[in-house]
C-alpha cells in the first residue's frame, strides 16, 4: 500500500482471500463472473453448487386436501432466498394450498445432511401446544430456525397432518446451503456437524490436590 502497488492474489482458500483482499474476481471455466466486494464475491462462490429449483415444488401431491407448493428463507444477510450463514437465525416459510377444510393440524420440518441423515425434526405443536384449523386458500407456515452448523448442502421436508392424517409430505429437491461466515461472531469452522461457539484457557495447577 505504501508503494502504490496492486497485488493480485489468487486461490481458493476463502479465508485467506477475505482476510488479504480489498476487492474481488471470480472467474469460471476462463470468463469473468463476477467482480465486487469480496463479501458478495464469496457468496457467489460458495454457492456455485447450488441445487436448482428456487424451492418451488414442480409436482402436485396426489391429494384432493392441499399441499405445499414452494419454500424460502427471510432474515438471513444472504441475498438468496436458499441460503444463509452458519449459525445465522432464519425464518423458513413454506407455502401451503388447502383445498379443503383442514382441522387439529400440525406441521413437521425435517432438515437432513449426509444421505438422509437427521439435522433437525421440528414440530409446530411442541412450540405452539395446540393444533390448528386451515380452511380452503394459500396460506404461509413459518418456522424460526438457528442453524450453528457447518457450511454445506442441507435437505429440507416438511409435512401437514390433519385428525392424525398426514395430508402432505414434501421433499425438496431444492437444497438449504449453510455458508462459511469466515469467524464472524466468534464462530469457528470446524470438522464437526455443529459449529458452536467454543472457548479455551489454561492455568497452573500448583493448588490442585485430591
Amino acid at each position: 500500500q505504501k508503494q502504490g502497488r496492486t497485488v493480485l492474489f489468487v486461490s481458493h482458500n476463502v479465508a485467506a482471500v477475505k482476510q488479504l483482499c480489498t476487492q474481488a474476481m471470480l472467474l469460471e471455466n476462463g470468463t469473468v463472473k463476477h467482480i465486487g466486494t469480496v463479501a458478495s464475491t464469496l457468496e457467489i462462490y460458495q454457492e456455485t453448487d447450488k441445487d436448482h429449483g428456487n424451492g418451488i415444488r414442480n409436482t402436485a401431491a396426489g391429494n384432493d386436501k392441499g399441499y405445499f407448493t414452494s419454500w424460502n428463507i427471510i432474515g438471513q444477510s444472504v441475498q438468496d432466498a436458499h441460503s444463509c450463514y452458519t449459525g445465522e437465525t432464519t425464518n423458513f416459510v413454506f407455502n401451503f394450498k388447502c383445498l379443503a377444510v383442514l382441522t387439529k393440524c400440525h406441521v413437521y420440518l425435517r432438515i437432513t445432511y449426509d444421505d438422509n441423515q437427521d439435522l433437525l425434526i421440528a414440530n409446530s405443536y411442541d412450540y405452539t401446544h395446540k393444533n390448528f384449523d386451515i380452511e380452503a386458500g394459500n396460506f404461509n407456515i413459518n418456522f424460526n430456525v438457528t442453524l450453528p452448523v457447518k457450511p454445506g448442502k442441507y435437505g429440507i421436508q416438511v409435512a401437514l397432518i390433519s385428525e392424525n392424517i398426514v395430508i402432505d409430505h414434501w421433499e425438496s429437491n431444492t437444497k438449504l446451503i449453510i455458508l462459511d461466515n469466515f469467524n464472524v461472531s466468534g464462530l469457528h469452522v470446524n470438522n464437526g456437524i455443529l459449529n458452536l461457539r467454543t472457548g479455551f484457557n489454561y492455568q497452573p495447577a500448583n493448588n490442585f490436590s485430591l
